[in-house]
C-alpha cells in the first residue's frame, strides 16, 4: 500500500506584488497517517472552507487556459474569492491515463 494517497497543486496570487513575485506555488500531496516524512518535507494541515470546484480534462500544459476560464466564470458569478490557495487535484496519472483524458479538480476558494 502506498503512502501517497493523492498528489495536488497549491497556486496563490498576491496581487499587492508585481511580475514573478505575485505567484506563489507549492507542490502537495495527501499521504497517510504513518508516513514518515523524509528531511526536506515540510508538513502542513490543509486549512479547509468554502471552495467553488470545477473539473478540467486534458494535458495539463493547458491548465493555465483552464484557470483563465475558471477566474472568467469567477468573476461572472456572485462568489467573491477569499484569500488563500487555489487548488490543483490531479485525478488520474500521466502513466497510466492518455495525455487528453487526464482529470484535474480545480478548487477556488470563496466567501461563504
Amino acid at each position: 500500500r502506498s503512502a501517497l494517497t493523492m498528489i495536488m497543486g497549491l497556486s496563490h496570487v498576491d496581487c499587492q506584488k508585481q511580475g514573478d513575485d505575485m505567484f506563489t506555488y507549492r507542490a502537495g500531496a495527501i499521504v497517510a497517517d504513518d508516513f514518515a516524512h523524509s528531511t526536506g518535507l515540510q508538513q502542513r494541515p490543509f486549512v479547509g472552507g468554502k471552495y467553488a470546484m470545477f473539473e478540467y480534462t486534458g494535458s495539463y500544459a493547458n491548465l493555465p487556459k483552464a484557470f483563465e476560464f475558471v477566474m472568467g466564470q469567477m468573476k461572472a458569478s456572485r462568489h467573491s474569492m477569499r484569500d488563500d490557495f487555489c487548488v490543483e487535484v490531479y485525478i488520474d496519472s500521466p502513466e497510466d491515463t492518455p495525455e487528453e483524458m487526464l482529470r484535474t479538480q480545480i478548487f477556488i476558494p470563496i466567501e461563504s
